[in-house]
């Protein structure tokens, strides 16, 4: 019986990390999942590309905040990602872009944790 156990225990830790990295859940802004920094830079072009231009590329942000000099639009993606790791965090992706008062990219941040 002892075996038997032993044996079913090791198939399954074995077994589990073929699931590594394989996504759980996936909230958010699904096109932040693959955009690149690159991309961006070549998207959204400072005192060119408008709210309407970013509006038809990425959608309705998650969140709009003013403040007297600009507005800011965020996207956010989060991520949970089967791991044998218990220090290995989930991914979280936030884009953040602000526009001048002539609905223009003023300036744009980019984070992945």
């Amino acid at each position: 019986m002892k075996k038997l156990l032993f044996s079913l225990a090791l198939m399954f830790m074995l077994g589990g990390c073929g699931l590594e990295g394989m996504v759980l859940e996936d909230h958010g802004d699904s096109f932040l999942s693959t955009v690149t920094v690159d991309e961006l830079n070549t998207k959204l072009q400072r005192g060119v590309t408008t709210k309407d231009d970013v509006e038809e590329m990425f959608g309705e942000p998650a969140e709009i905040k003013n403040t007297s000099l600009y507005e800011t639009w965020t996207y956010a993606q989060a991520r949970k990602v089967w791991t044998t790791n218990p220090f290995k965090q989930d991914r979280i992706r936030v884009l953040m872009i602000m526009f001048d008062a002539k609905g223009k990219v003023f300036n744009w941040h980019f984070n992945e944790q």
